[in-house]
């Protein structure tokens, strides 16, 4: 009884802390059932470069449990790329007595093209999935002609920052970061970050500014660091590569120079963390990548939302956020009331099954005109503007499995 208060207290205080929920590996993705996936194209590729290219990443050859998965991997695989045949290596052994996965449990569905045993004597064959969705076996795994690497993480990460390290900024958003110590150009670096699912480092104020800059210091990187800030040579004006505002700089006087570059990096020795314009394509650099640190929200009711028409400054959720969505079908009208204006929404946080769950992006009330479909894992958050004052978004999640769905935020502009 003397304890309860006490108790009491501790659970007051858990529930106040923000959630974190599991997530992919950066670089990873959701492709189907909520399991993380990731796809290299490369031609050929061995079983065995294969094997080594997941296993280097804590990732392993894929499991396929049912035939419904056998499908849904392919309808996954064309969200990513345009390539008219795919196959992969599985994570299909053969023991001497019965077909097991990677995992070690048993494979109790195969679709194999030909009668294929588990004996004694085909312990070392390897097994790849054409394009056909058929199974075939390769006597030594080197097979020619298998065109993509499809790697499965073991875990998802309870870390709101996956792989990188957190920054408590004291702000409402707080910054996971990761200092690469390879220099490569500005676009390089981006798309490096982008693999991540992060951006060059986005600085909106003083205190991250300096952290960066003495994270690199540390890292003895005193030549400079990439930043994500780039100008638009058509414009003129400078945006951050996240789409976030510009709300805070610390170029060097005098800069940016029409005399260089349309990119920026952060001085980090003589010039302590001010900034200066340099050449997109020739500066090679060492670089900060960060991306929001992703917290549950309170969980919204399951099922479509009663409240179907938003206005500016109205949250909207997918059914049950964070938690999965399950199958469903809702639709949300984005209204902004001076119709002199345009409708915008920002998805802050998107996450379903590549195979199966979109969520489609209209033009207006009615009609088809589409703006954007999204599906998979968004790392960022994405702005989308209509060409009116209305926005209908069509949520369609044939899975909803495993996966947190989205959360937006209407507005609007000009």
């Amino acid at each position: 009884k003397k304890h309860e208060p006490a108790m009491r207290l501790l659970l007051l205080l858990l529930t106040a802390l923000p959630a974190t929920v599991l997530s992919c590996a950066d670089g990873f993705n959701t492709w189907l059932d909520g399991r993380c996936f990731r796809m290299n194209y490369y031609s050929p590729t061995y079983y065995d470069n294969s094997f080594s290219t997941c296993d280097k990443d804590n990732a392993r050859l894929p499991t396929i449990k049912n035939a419904e998965e056998n499908d849904e991997f392919f309808s996954a695989l064309k969200q990513y790329n345009s390539f008219s045949a795919y196959s992969f290596w599985l994570g299909l052994t053969c023991n001497g007595e019965k077909f097991v996965w990677a995992d070690g449990s048993e494979a109790e569905y195969t679709n194999f093209a030909d009668d294929y045993n588990c004996t004694s004597s085909s312990t070392g064959r390897r097994y790849y999935i054409d394009n056909d969705r058929l199974w075939y076996e390769s006597k030594d795994g080197r097979d020619y002609g298998i065109n993509n690497i499809v790697c499965e993480g073991i875990n998802r990460s309870a870390s709101p920052c996956d792989s990188f390290a957190l920054l408590q900024t004291g702000k409402s958003t707080e910054v996971c970061y990761q200092l690469q110590g390879q220099e490569q150009t500005w676009n390089q670096a981006e798309n490096t970050c982008k693999d991540l699912g992060a951006h060059l480092s986005a600085i909106h104020d003083q205190t991250l500014n300096d952290f960066i800059r003495r994270t690199a210091v540390a890292a003895g990187k005193l030549d400079g660091v990439h930043i994500g800030i780039t100008e638009d040579s058509n414009t003129g004006n400078y945006s951050w590569s996240d789409g976030s505002e510009i709300d805070y700089d610390n170029f060097v006087p005098g800069f940016p120079s029409d005399s260089y570059g349309n990119c920026v990096a952060m001085e980090t020795g003589f010039l302590p963390g001010q900034w200066m314009n340099v050449d997109c394509y020739s500066t090679k650099l060492p670089y900060v990548c960060t991306k929001p640190a992703f917290y549950a929200t309170n969980s919204q009711p399951a099922g479509c939302p009663v409240k179907t028409q938003y206005a500016p400054g109205d949250e909207i959720f997918s059914p049950a956020y964070p938690q999965a969505p399950g199958a469903t079908s809702c639709d949300y009208l984005l209204l902004e009331p001076n119709q002199n204006k345009r409708a915008e929404v920002t998805i802050d946080f998107f996450e379903s099954n590549t195979c199966c769950d979109t969520l489609t992006v209209y033009d207006g009330l009615f009609g088809s005109n589409i703006l954007q479909t999204l599906t998979g894992f968004y790392s960022s958050p994405l702005t989308i503007r209509a060409s009116s004052n209305a926005i209908r978004l069509s949520w369609n999640a044939k899975s909803g499995e495993h996966v947190r769905g989205f959360h937006a935020k209407m507005s609007s502009c000009c």
